[in-house]
């Protein structure tokens, strides 16, 4: 046979696959959707192609080209339109032309301040999605929190992922006609700048949990500068889960903490308002900036962290925890899933679809304990004690009341009163959560297997662990580690 070029060996290669026009019209829903149909082609073929969506016979054939892709031709056929990218091919069976288009490279503007942990988790998130849709071409400056976000003059793209921060950037937005996504819970959410964003109200409702299952009672709250203009969602929320529990909340007037002018007036406004605070006190603060400056003030005046105040930030940043003198515990707020979602909206409008008619809440993930709130506060020395058994021994051991209560030397009844007087909870249950708190860190953070995780949380039968979960956590442990994963 005579070697073929060009288009004449593709339209060879093709009419030697007329066998797949039947496998094609086998297929449910045949022929398929115009946009469904060109995106499974720009998705695996490489390219996008550019048709009349009125003649459905080419619709039809442009289903065979991808169809083909399945059979030893087919694949000899698309491997040649990928390396010689041809401008237009015509298509066995109908005699006609249709044009190809090989897009160029998405060109995303990133309007989103590097300063914190939680902007780079979230441009890593955005750089994970890319990568998988073959890369985009970023646009990125080193910006603080307070630094302005603009675009560079001559810059022309795409689309931008920006913390919607000040009125410039949404009017730079609109006037560049550009698909847009806003992860910040700053702006507000609207069809042409939808929200991808942790959700407030969950981790307000996540971090009220946290302190109250410690048994706290009295807790505080130091929020944002309020020339920042967030919302309360997050206080509010707080308040309102603090108030349904009997609990009491006091909000600090915030003040810049670590501003130079009158800083240790400032320092001493802090302590005066911790020491009037009754104790203990759960404190939920904005940052671990914050949460920095609290912890050294407790220090400093000989306030115990956690045992008189419990210090939970709803932002982390490792560096700030890391110059703290108490590490401080974090709300997971899922940042590289923010990050992820709003790259794939952006791509999503980038691709004719409508943006949804609510803002994308991103539920957090779990409360990242450390030293700043490990312990779990109870007035009865007994009650401490237990819980100190517990945590020492229920994680990795089988662990049941009559061992605590032989511990102990107490009676079971007694033990019984003393928790559910103190912790509003029984000894059992504080076994129980201890386990699941091992169990569902062993399934976020490695790989044993279930039977594996099993013996490692003190239980003879796998199933008796798996009933345990399924009962407080409403899903299997497999099912707990397929949703984890699925979201980082």
């Amino acid at each position: 046979m005579k070697k073929r070029s060009g288009c004449l060996r593709l339209i060879w290669l093709l009419s030697r696959i007329s066998e797949v026009r039947s496998l094609a019209g086998r297929q449910e829903n045949f022929p398929p959707d115009i946009d469904q149909t060109s995106l499974c082609i720009e998705k695996y073929v490489g390219f996008r192609p550019e048709y009349n969506d009125k003649t459905r016979s080419i619709i039809n054939n442009i289903y065979i080209l991808f169809t083909a892709s399945l059979t030893n031709h087919g694949r000899v056929a698309v491997e040649w339109l990928i390396e010689n990218k041809p401008t237009q091919v015509c298509l066995p069976f109908t005699g006609k032309f249709f044009r190809m288009r090989f897009p160029e490279r998405r060109k995303i503007a990133l309007l989103v301040q590097t300063s914190s942990d939680w902007s780079r988790q979230i441009i890593q998130g955005i750089a994970d999605y890319a990568t998988e849709q073959g890369g985009w071409d970023f646009w990125i400056e080193f910006r603080g929190l307070k630094e302005q976000l603009k675009f560079p003059v001559s810059w022309n793209g795409h689309g931008t992922i920006c913390r919607l921060t000040d009125t410039r950037i949404q009017q730079s937005i609109r006037k560049r006609r550009l698909p847009a996504v806003n992860v910040s819970w700053l702006g507000k959410h609207s069809p042409k700048i939808p929200k991808v964003v942790s959700d407030e109200r969950a981790c307000a409702r996540l971090a009220a949990e946290f302190f109250l299952k410690k048994g706290f009672r009295s807790f505080g709250y130091i929020g944002p500068d309020p020339k920042s203009s967030y919302p309360e969602t997050i206080l509010n929320e707080f308040q309102s889960q603090v108030e349904t529990a009997k609990g009491a909340c006091f909000d600090f007037p915030y003040y810049e903490l670590t501003k130079e002018a009158d800083y240790q007036k400032q320092q001493q406004r802090l302590k005066q308002w911790l020491w009037e605070l009754p104790k203990p006190v759960a404190l939920l603060v904005w940052s671990s900036k914050i949460g920095r400056e609290v912890s050294t003030v407790c220090v400093n005046h000989h306030l115990e962290i956690p045992d008189q105040v419990a210090i939970l930030s709803i932002e982390h940043d490792p560096l700030m925890s890391a110059l703290s003198p108490v590490p401080i515990s974090s709300i997971d707020q899922a940042p590289h899933v923010v990050g992820y979602e709003a790259a794939k909206l952006l791509d999503q409008m980038l691709q004719g679809k409508a943006a949804p008619a609510e803002p994308t809440l991103i539920s957090p993930l779990s409360i990242a304990e450390r030293a700043s709130t490990d312990t779990l506060f109870a007035d009865d020395a007994l009650v401490r004690e237990a819980i100190q058994f517990i945590r020492l021994r229920a994680a990795q051991e089988p662990l049941q009341v009559s061992d605590i209560t032989q511990q102990l030397n107490v009676s079971r009844r007694i033990l019984e009163h003393r928790f559910q007087k103190a912790l509003h909870r029984s000894p059992a249950s504080e076994i129980r959560q201890e386990k699941l708190k091992h169990i569902t860190k062993l399934l976020q953070e490695t790989n044993l297997t279930i039977s594996q995780i099993a013996v490692r949380c003190g239980f003879q039968h796998q199933e008796a662990m798996i009933r345990m979960f399924g009962r407080l956590m409403g899903m299997s442990p497999r099912e707990y580690r397929q949703s984890i994963h699925s979201r980082k």
